[in-house]
């Protein structure tokens, strides 16, 4: 078990911006089939490939199996979609901090299906911290307090999920709630706007999906930064 680690769930999602993602030297990093592709970009190499392999580059996989890479491969016949079972695996692997990379985007259907495996890692787990990060969007599971750092006049959206969301508060929002209720289905909590390198979310009752939104000129300058500093 590697409880301290986080794991690395590289989908075959889009990617707009994969050299933006922000990794660890000691990230356990499992490929979801056809995501091996942006490994390759990075110039980095899975500990697990996981999926049935349909999407996979067959160089790709010719060459981790040489390398005798770690592979579970399952029949196209299934019934769980590739990410999925990458998840039940992090989590029967002891992960309790998991991001799954570019799996926003694409096919709504799987997009749809992707954003509900927060509930079901909530079954699976009780103290997992699981988020999407695609190098431009991120998006978390808010059912408490909740804080999280970024940019200000970077984009916050709160979205109520599975029913209506009772806030109790806000900080470093430009449109602040205080004990107000959004309502499923409405979309009230859509682009709100950080007032500070840090923001603060409190939820007395339901479930929000917090969904940040790094603006233009901080992408930029990221990616300056990381230029400069290779």
């Amino acid at each position: 078990m590697q409880k301290q680690k986080r794991a690395i769930l590289v989908s075959n999602g889009i990617a707009e911006r994969p050299d933006l993602l922000s990794l660890r030297d000691d990230d356990f990093i499992i490929a979801v089939d056809g995501g091996m592709r942006y490994l390759d970009a990075l110039g980095l190499k899975p500990d697990l490939l996981m999926g049935d392999l349909d999407s996979i580059d067959p160089v790709f996989l010719k060459t981790l199996e040489e390398k005798q890479t770690e592979i579970l491969r399952f029949k196209a016949q299934k019934d769980f979609t590739d990410l999925e079972l990458a998840l039940r695996e992090a989590i029967t692997r002891g992960f309790k901090e998991i991001l799954i990379a570019f799996g926003l985007g694409g096919r709504l259907d799987h997009l749809l299906g992707n954003l509900g495996l927060f509930s079901l890692a909530r079954n699976l787990s009780q103290d997992l911290k699981l988020y999407f990060d695609d190098g431009i969007t991120r998006v978390f599971h808010v059912q408490e307090d909740f804080c999280l750092d970024l940019e200000p006049e970077d984009i916050v959206s709160l979205i109520p999920w599975r029913g209506d969301v009772l806030v109790r508060e806000t900080h470093n929002l430009a449109y602040p709630l205080h004990n107000e209720t959004l309502i499923f289905g409405s979309t009230r909590g859509n682009s709100n706007l950080a007032l500070e390198k840090n923001i603060r979310v409190s939820v007395a009752k339901g479930e929000l999906l917090l969904v940040h939104t790094r603006k233009s000129d901080t992408i930029n300058k990221t990616f300056v930064e990381r230029k400069d500093n290779n």
